[in-house]
């Protein structure tokens, strides 16, 4: 995450603890709602919620705030939802307007905390009852567990990217060879950056029925982009520009992609020289 998100998460952080302060209710009666500053939940996938709620006599009004991390780019997002609710027996009645539907949920006191059950009992929900300090460090530990984990997929990609393409470097080939295939190819990647773009050649040899010549082997130069998983290559095939798409299976030892002569993903292997040579023999003896 560069220095741009970490002052764009400041700002955001900054503007919640803003709001917070603008629905603090200390302007309404007290009562088992109003009295603590928040009741916050947070969520094993690392979602972030809280309540800010208003009571008076029988009638609650609020909103459900969400704060959750944006996989593209790392940000926190906040979504807001709004909230009625009225008194009833076992405590209350809320219905809100969440991600497009209007949801009913019972709510009920577990000391100070609220207990959110929804109506075909899907889930329950502890939602503590925190005040502005503890309010405030939950936020900054949000913030600070959001780049961390941020810190620790870039780390992961750069490992996992330093370990590929210094596997990559040392592959002479990724071979498809199989017995019942008229053809055999070759992929080799002369020239690689470490952004993903790749450059080399496909080599293809066919078998033939002409005993004169029982094998042709054809060139084609190829040029594609690699992040280590997802594999895509450009080349021309009888004039046209043809595009072949695939991905690794983990690591360089082997891809599957597609191939222009077969409606289905061929898996090539990486190969020394020396295997090369024998599969190469093995077919160049079987055409004859």
């Amino acid at each position: 995450m560069n220095t741009f998100k970490y002052l764009g998460l400041a700002v955001l952080v900054g503007g919640l603890l803003i709001s917070a302060l603008l629905w603090w209710p200390s302007l309404h009666p007290k009562g088992p709602l109003n009295t603590p500053y928040a009741f916050v939940y947070k969520g094993g996938n690392g979602d972030f919620y809280w309540f800010d709620l208003t009571n008076s006599s029988r009638k609650v009004k609020g909103t459900l705030h969400q704060l959750d991390v944006v996989e593209e780019d790392s940000s926190i997002q906040e979504t807001k939802y709004p909230l009625t609710g009225k008194k009833t027996e076992e405590g209350y009645e809320f219905k809100l307007d969440f991600k497009g539907k209007t949801e009913k949920v019972d709510v009920e006191f577990s000391g100070e905390n609220l207990l959110i059950k929804e109506k075909q009992g899907k889930y329950e929900r502890l939602y503590r009852a925190v005040d502005r300090r503890e309010f405030d460090q939950e936020i900054k530990d949000f913030q600070d567990e959001a780049k961390e984990a941020d810190y620790n997929e870039e780390q992961y990609f750069n490992q996992h990217a330093d370990s590929f393409f210094s596997e990559l470097d040392r592959t002479f080939g990724y071979l498809y060879s199989e017995k019942e295939e008229p053809f055999q190819l070759l992929l080799t990647i002369d020239e690689w950056t470490r952004e993903g773009d790749v450059s080399g050649s496909l080599l293809m040899r066919t078998r033939k029925s002409d005993h004169n010549k029982p094998y042709t082997e054809t060139r084609y130069e190829a040029v594609g982009i690699t992040d280590g998983s997802m594999l895509q290559l450009y080349t021309t095939v009888d004039g046209k520009k043809t595009k072949l798409t695939g991905h690794f299976h983990g690591d360089a030892s082997q891809f599957e992609l597609s191939f222009w002569e077969t409606d289905r993903p061929l898996i090539f292997h990486a190969v020394t020289e020396e295997e090369f040579k024998t599969k190469e023999k093995a077919f160049k003896n079987s055409s004859e």
